[in-house]
C-alpha cells in the first residue's frame, strides 16, 4: 500500500514539474535563439557532449546546426560559435559580455574567488593586477633579456632528442622533454632559475600537482553542480579534493620560491644583466601595499597553469601537425636552409626572415589555440587590447569632451594621435555624437581634413555602472593652440604662416560646403590640428550633417547635435534655433561664421568667450579685415563663401603661400617655370620661417626631386635647406633622396650632384657609397662630355676613402688609367694628382704596381707641362711607398730627364725632386756603410725635412670646396703664363723650406653639346680582376716594369692621336677660342687672377711657358715587342732646350696644349 502511494506521489510530482515548465515556457518572454540539439529534461544536452571527446562532439554539432548553435546544459543556455567571424563578434564586439560570463565553483577554489589576474572580475582589482603584470612579462625588454636563455633551452631539447637512441627506432614521448623546456623558460622569467633534468625532485612534485590541478579544472564532473544544482550534494568529495590540491600547490610555491626569493633579495640584490625577474616586480608591488601575499601566490598559480600548460599544448599540437604533414615540414627545412644555412639554429631575430615559418606558427595557434582567457580589457590607456596602438601622454586641450593623446603603433612604432571619448552610460548623448564623428571622419577624405586610421569601442565596468569609450586613431597631429605656442612666430613670418594655415582650413570648409553639401557646424580653434609638416587640418566632425536646404517645410533641427556647440560660436540664427532661416541660407553660412571665429582666435591669441568679442578687430590684419567682416555678416545670405575667399582675398597673396602652392602643383608647371623658381628658391628660403621651410618645404622638395618633377637647380635649394639641419636629421631627411638621385639619367642632375658633393659626401656611409653611389658615378668617367668626366674625377677625392679595396683596385684604377691618356690635358693633370691623393687607400701590392708606372711612364712624358709637374709632385708626395732600389733604378732616371725640360717650372720641380731622392739614396748608403741594414731598409721620405709639406700637398691639392667648376674658365695661354710666373718666383729650395707654389686649376669646357667623344684608351694599366676589358685581351699586365728610356714603337693610331693633340680644348661661350700662332710664344698678356684660382690653385699643375715639341718618332727605331708601354714611353729629346729667359712672359699667345701621353691599339679592346 505504501509503495502504491509512493508511486502515485512521484508520478504526480513529475507531472506537476512538466506542467510548470510548459506554463513557464508559454508565459515567459520569447527570444529568438539559435538552433541546437533537442535537450532532455533536467540534464539538457549534457549527455551529448559531456565526455573527454567534447571537442569532436561540438564539431559534429557545428556541421549539423551551423556556425552558431545553442546547448542546454542543465538550467543554463550556452551559445557555441565555430567560425572566425563569429568568434571575433563574441570576443571583440561582445567581449564584455563574454568576459562577464558566470564563474564556476572550481575556478573560485583555485583562484581564491578571483584574487589572481586571469580569472578575476572586471574592476579596479583587475586593472591593478594587469598593470603589475605588464612590466615583468609583456614587454619587448623581457623578450630580449631572456631570449638567449630560451634559445639555449630549445637547443638542449634538440640535442637530447638526438642523443636518445629510441628517437630513431621505437620513438619517444616528446611531451616530457618539452614540458621541462617550458618550465625552464617560464621559471627563468618568474624566478630566475631552472631545473637541470626531468628527475629533479622539485620539478617532479611541481609537475604532479600542476597536472592534477589541470585535470580537476578540465573535468566535466564539477560542471554538474554548476549547471544542475540538485546534484551539488553529490560533489562534495570532488570539491574537497580541489581544495586539498590548491593548498598543497600554494604551500609549495610559498616554501620553495617566494621565501627563497625574499631571503635572496634581503641579502644580495639579484643581478640578471641589471634587470629584475618577474617575482621581484611583484614583491615590490606587495611591499608598496598594492597587493597582498595571497595575490602574489595566485599570480604564481596563474603562471604555472595559464602560461606553461597552455603553451605546451600548442607546441605539442604544432609538432604533431608537422609529423602528419611531411610536405610542410620539408618546406620549412628548405626555407631555413636557404636563409640561414644547413644546421644553423633559428633565433628570435631570424624569425622575421622566415615568412613560411611565421605562417606555420600562426596557423598552429589558429587551429590549436590554447584555452581562451579573458579577451577584453576594461578601462583605457596602453592596455586597450582591441586597439593596435599604444596610448601615450595627453595634450592639454582637445575639442569638446574628447581627450587627445600621443600614441604609437604596436606594429612598427610609428607615431599616431589617439582621441578618446567616454560616456557615463551607454545612452549618453555624447556617445551618439561621437559615433557620428567617427563615421564622418572615416568616409570624408581631403588633404586638409584629418586622416582616419582606426576606431574601436570598449566597455568597462566601474562598480555597478558600465562605461563606454570610443577611440579614434589618426595621423599624428597636435592642437593648433599648442603648436602656435611652440613655434613662437612673430611679425611678418607669423602672418605668412597664419595665411597659409587659414588657406588650408578655408579649402577644407569649401570642400565640405560646396562639394559635399555638408555643414561642419563648429569651425573654431579647437577643431583645427597641425601635422608634423605644419599643415593645418580640420577635424571634430561630431556635429557634421547634410545640408537640408531643400526641405523648407521641416521644423526640426538640421544639425542633430548642435547642442554640443558653444553659444559663443553660434551665429544669431543658430542661437535662436531658427532652423527655417538656416534652411533658406546658403550651405556655407554657418561655417563661414565659424571661420570668422577661428580668425579672431588665432590673431587675438585667446579663445572666444562671448560673441560680442568678434567686434574687436584691432588684432586682425588690414588686408584680411574686409573679408573677416563679410564672413561675420549678420545676414546669412550675405556671408562670404569660402571659395570666394580663396580666390579673391589679398591676404593669401604672400611669399610662403605662393611658394608652397607652386611646390604642390609642380607637376603642372613647364620646364622654364620650374627652372626659374628653383634658381630663386635658395634666397627665398632664407626669408621664410625656418621651421616651416624645414618641416614643410624640405619634404616637398625632396619628394619632387626623387620622383623627377623638379629641375636640377632644385638640388642647390635642397642642400641649402639641409645645411640648416643637424647631422642626424640631414642623414634621415636629405641623404636618402640624394642617394636615389645618383641613379638619375638626367645629365643636369648628375652634374649638380658632382658639383656639390663636398657638401654631403662626408655624410655618406661607406657601404652606401660602395654599393649604391659609385656604380652610378663611375659612368661619368666614360661620358662624352669632358666637363662631366672632370667633375667625376674630382668627386673621387671625397668618395675614394669610402670605397672598398675591390672597387678601388678592380674598377676605379682602370677608369683612372684611361683618364690619364684623356684628350683633355686638364683631366690628365688632375688624374695624376688624384692618384697621389688616393695612394694611401691602396694596398701595398697595388701601389707597387701602379704608382711608378702612372707617374713616370705617363705623367712625366706628357706634352702638357702642368701634367709633367704634377707627376713630379706626386712622386715626391708618395715617396714613402718606394724602396731605394725603385728610387735609384726607376724614379731618378725619369726625373733627371726633366731637369732639361723646356718649361722652367717643371725643371725647378725636377731639381727639387732629384735633390730629395738623392738625399734618400745618400742616407741609405751611409746606413749601409755603418752596418745599419734595418735602418736603411726603413729609410724613406719621412726622414727628409719638409716631408710633411709634401704630404700636405698630396691631401689638399684636389680640393673641391668653393664655386662649382663650371664657372672657372679653361686654362688659356694667358692663364698659363701668369701661373708659371707665380710658381717660378715662389719656388725655392724644397729640402729646407719646401714651397709648392699654387697654380691655376686647369678646367675642361662646360659645353655639353659640342664636346668631342672621349677617345677610348686601349692600353690601360693592365687587366685587373673584374676589369672592364674583353675577356680575350692579352693577359699581360700594363703595370709591369718597363724600360723607361727605350725607344718607342710607332703606334698605328699615332696619326689620329697627333690630330687630337692639335685640337684645342673648347672654351666657355663667354671666351673666344685662342688660335695657336706658333710653337714658341713671343709675348703674353698678363691677366688678373681668376676668382677660382684660390680654390683650385693647389691642384692644378703649372701650364707650360713654351709649347713642347711634337714627338719625333722614327719608324726604323728598335722596338721591344714584349713591352706594352713602348707606345707611351717618352722619346729621347731631339733638340736642346731653348734659353729660359728668351721671350718669357711676352710675345704672341702660345699654341693650345697638345696631348702628350699617347695611346696604343690592341687587337681586342673595350671602351668605357
Amino acid at each position: 500500500m505504501d509503495l502504491l502511494f509512493l508511486e502515485k506521489a512521484l508520478i504526480s510530482l513529475f507531472v506537476t514539474i512538466i506542467v510548470a515548465i510548459v506554463v513557464s515556457k508559454l508565459r515567459g518572454k520569447r527570444y529568438k535563439l539559435p538552433p541546437g540539439p533537442i535537450p532532455v529534461p533536467v540534464f539538457g544536452n549534457w549527455l551529448q557532449v559531456g565526455d573527454d571527446l567534447n571537442h569532436r562532439n561540438l564539431t559534429d554539432l557545428a556541421k549539423k546546426f551551423g556556425d552558431i548553435f545553442l546547448l542546454r546544459m542543465g538550467q543554463r543556455n550556452l551559445v557555441v560559435v565555430s567560425s572566425p567571424e563569429l568568434a571575433k563578434e563574441v570576443l571583440h564586439t561582445q567581449g564584455v559580455e563574454f568576459g562577464s560570463r558566470t564563474r564556476n565553483v572550481v575556478f573560485d577554489i583555485f583562484t581564491g574567488k578571483g584574487q589572481d589576474m586571469v580569472f578575476t572580475v572586471y574592476g579596479e582589482h583587475w586593472r591593478k593586477m594587469r598593470r603589475i603584470m605588464t612590466v615583468p612579462f609583456f614587454t619587448n625588454k623581457v623578450v630580449q633579456q631572456y631570449r638567449h636563455g630560451w634559445e639555449a633551452e630549445v637547443a638542449a631539447v634538440v640535442e637530447d632528442v638526438k642523443k636518445n637512441p629510441e628517437s630513431a627506432t621505437t620513438g619517444i614521448v616528446l611531451r616530457k622533454r618539452l614540458q621541462l623546456m617550458m618550465y625552464n623558460n617560464m621559471y627563468r622569467i618568474m624566478f630566475d632559475r631552472r631545473f637541470e633534468s626531468e628527475d629533479d625532485p622539485l620539478f617532479v612534485k611541481l609537475k604532479a600537482l600542476n597536472g592534477e590541478r589541470s585535470r580537476l579544472a578540465q573535468s566535466f564532473d564539477y560542471n554538474y553542480g554548476d549547471f544542475i544544482p540538485i546534484l551539488r550534494p553529490f560533489l562534495r568529495g570532488y570539491l574537497k579534493l580541489c581544495k586539498e590540491v590548491k593548498e598543497m600547490r600554494l604551500q609549495l610555491f610559498r616554501d620553495h620560491f617566494l621565501e627563497e626569493r625574499k631571503k635572496l633579495s634581503s641579502t644580495k640584490r639579484p643581478d640578471n644583466n641589471a634587470l629584475k625577474c618577474a617575482i621581484d616586480h611583484i614583491l615590490d608591488a606587495q611591499q608598496k601595499g598594492e597587493i597582498n601575499e595571497d595575490n602574489v601566490l595566485y599570480i604564481v598559480e596563474n603562471i604555472n597553469v595559464a602560461a606553461i600548460e597552455t603553451t605546451l599544448w600548442s607546441i605539442e599540437w604544432g609538432i604533431a601537425e608537422l609529423v602528419n604533414h611531411p610536405e610542410i615540414q620539408q618546406k620549412l627545412r628548405n626555407e631555413i636552409d636557404t636563409v640561414l644555412g644547413p644546421g644553423v639554429q633559428v633565433t628570435e631575430p631570424d624569425t622575421h626572415k622566415l615568412p613560411y615559418l611565421q605562417a606555420v606558427i600562426k596557423e598552429t595557434l589558429r587551429l590549436r589555440m590554447a584555452i581562451p582567457l579573458l579577451g577584453v580589457v576594461g578601462g583605457s590607456g596602453a592596455g586597450v587590447k582591441d586597439l593596435p596602438y599604444n596610448i601615450g601622454d595627453p595634450y592639454p586641450s582637445a575639442w569638446g569632451s574628447w581627450s587627445h593623446f600621443r600614441g604609437t603603433s604596436k606594429d612598427d612604432g610609428s607615431p599616431v594621435s589617439i582621441f578618446s571619448l567616454t560616456g557615463s552610460n551607454p545612452q549618453d548623448g555624447h556617445l551618439a555624437a561621437g559615433r557620428n564623428g567617427v563615421k564622418r571622419l572615416r568616409t570624408v577624405r581631403h588633404p586638409n581634413i584629418l586622416s582616419f586610421l582606426h576606431s574601436t569601442e570598449v566597455e568597462s565596468f566601474d562598480g555597478s555602472s558600465t562605461k563606454v569609450t570610443i577611440y579614434i586613431v589618426t595621423e599624428p597631429v597636435m592642437p593648433l593652440s599648442e603648436k602656435i605656442k611652440e613655434l613662437g612666430l612673430e611679425g611678418t613670418q607669423r602672418d605668412e604662416y597664419y595665411a597659409w594655415g587659414l588657406h588650408q582650413i578655408a579649402k577644407a570648409v569649401s570642400f565640405l560646403n560646396n562639394d559635399c553639401k555638408l555643414v561642419h557646424g563648429n569651425v573654431c580653434l579647437s577643431s583645427v590640428v597641425v601635422t608634423p609638416t605644419l599643415d593645418w587640418k580640420l577635424h571634430a566632425f561630431d556635429v557634421l550633417s547634410e545640408y537640408d536646404g531643400s526641405n523648407e517645410s521641416a521644423t526640426g533641427p538640421m544639425l542633430q547635435y548642435e547642442w554640443l556647440v558653444g553659444l559663443q560660436y553660434k551665429p544669431m540664427e543658430m542661437a535662436k534655433s531658427d532652423w527655417a532661416a538656416i534652411r533658406k541660407s546658403p550651405p556655407w553660412a554657418i561655417d563661414s561664421w565659424g571661420l570668422g571665429c577661428l580668425i579672431y582666435e588665432i590673431f587675438s591669441g585667446m579663445k572666444l568667450s562671448r560673441t560680442e568679442e568678434l567686434r574687436n578687430t584691432a588684432s586682425i590684419p588690414k588686408s584680411l579685415l574686409p573679408d573677416y567682416q563679410r564672413l561675420l555678416s549678420s545676414m546669412p545670405s550675405r556671408r562670404l563663401n569660402t571659395s570666394k575667399l580663396l580666390e579673391n582675398s589679398e591676404y593669401f597673396q604672400n611669399k610662403l603661400v605662393d611658394t608652397i602652392h607652386f611646390m604642390e602643383i609642380l607637376s603642372l608647371k613647364d620646364s622654364v617655370e620650374k627652372d626659374t623658381f628653383f634658381r630663386k628658391l635658395p634666397n627665398l628660403a632664407e626669408q621664410l620661417p625656418r621651421q616651416i621651410v624645414l618641416k614643410k618645404l624640405l619634404p616637398l622638395l625632396a619628394s619632387s626631386l626623387e620622383f623627377g618633377s623638379a629641375a636640377a637647380p632644385a638640388l642647390t635649394a635642397l642642400l641649402k635647406m639641409g645645411s640648416w639641419l643637424s647631422a642626424e636629421e640631414f642623414s634621415l631627411k636629405v641623404l636618402p633622396t640624394i642617394v636615389k638621385l645618383f641613379a638619375s639619367n638626367d645629365r643636369a642632375i648628375r652634374v649638380a650632384l658632382l658639383q656639390h658633393i663636398d657638401q654631403f659626401g662626408e655624410s655618406l656611409a661607406a657601404q652606401i657609397v660602395d654599393e649604391q653611389v659609385y656604380p652610378h658615378v663611375s659612368t661619368g668617367f666614360a661620358d662624352t662630355s669632358a666637363f662631366l668626366r672632370e667633375l667625376t674625377l674630382k668627386s673621387m677625392l671625397v668618395l675614394a676613402p669610402k670605397l672598398s679595396q675591390r672597387t678601388l683596385s678592380g674598377s676605379l684604377l682602370k677608369y683612372l688609367s684611361k683618364l690619364q691618356v684623356d684628350e683633355e690635358p686638364a683631366i690628365r693633370t688632375n688624374t695624376t694628382i688624384l692618384l697621389g691623393n688616393i695612394a694611401s687607400y691602396l694596398n701595398e701590392g697595388t701601389r707597387k704596381r701602379v704608382l711608378i708606372n702612372a707617374f713616370t711612364v705617363r705623367a712625366l712624358r706628357d706634352t702638357f707641362s702642368p701634367a709633367r709637374g704634377a707627376g713630379v709632385m706626386a712622386l715626391c708626395a708618395t715617396s714613402s711607398y718606394y724602396d731605394v732600389t725603385e728610387i735609384a733604378t726607376r724614379i731618378l732616371p725619369n726625373i733627371v730627364v726633366l731637369t732639361i725640360d723646356p718649361d722652367s717650372d717643371v725643371r725647378s720641380k725636377a731639381f727639387q725632386a732629384v735633390e730629395q731622392f738623392l738625399q734618400i739614396v745618400k742616407q741609405y748608403n751611409e746606413k749601409i756603410n755603418a752596418g745599419d741594414t734595418a735602418g736603411a731598409a726603413s729609410l724613406g721620405i719621412s726622414s727628409i725635412p719638409g716631408n710633411a709639406s709634401l704630404l700636405g700637398w698630396a691631401m689638399s691639392s684636389l680640393t673641391l670646396k668653393g664655386k662649382p667648376s663650371d664657372q672657372a674658365p679653361v686654362a688659356t695661354a694667358n692663364n698659363v703664363t701668369a701661373a708659371t710666373t707665380t710658381a717660378s718666383t715662389a719656388s725655392s729650395g724644397l729640402v729646407e723650406t719646401p714651397s709648392i707654389a699654387p697654380v691655376h686649376r686647369v678646367s675642361s669646357s662646360t659645353d655639353f653639346t659640342d664636346q668631342p667623344p672621349s677617345p677610348t684608351s686601349t692600353d690601360g694599366w693592365g687587366e685587373m680582376e673584374n676589369g672592364i676589358h674583353d675577356e680575350h685581351e692579352s693577359d699581360k699586365d700594363g703595370w709591369d716594369d718597363i724600360e723607361p728610356l727605350e725607344d718607342p714603337k710607332p703606334s698605328p693610331a699615332l696619326a689620329n692621336i697627333q690630330a687630337a693633340q692639335k685640337r684645342p680644348v673648347s672654351l666657355p661661350v663667354s671666351q673666344p677660342k685662342q688660335q695657336a700662332t706658333s710653337l714658341r710664344p713671343k709675348s703674353t698678356v698678363k691677366v688678373a687672377k681668376d676668382e677660382d684660382d684660390e680654390l683650385w690653385g693647389s691642384i692644378a699643375a703649372a701650364p707650360p711657358k713654351t709649347a713642347s715639341k711634337p714627338l719625333n718618332l722614327k719608324a726604323s727605331a728598335p722596338v721591344d715587342d714584349d713591352d706594352p708601354w713602348a707606345a707611351i714611353a717618352a722619346p729621347a729629346p731631339t733638340t736642346k732646350a731653348k734659353p729660359l729667359s728668351a721671350g718669357r712672359g711676352r710675345g704672341a699667345k702660345p699654341a693650345a696644349p697638345r696631348l702628350g701621353a699617347q695611346r696604343i691599339n690592341r687587337t681586342s679592346s673595350s671602351g668605357m
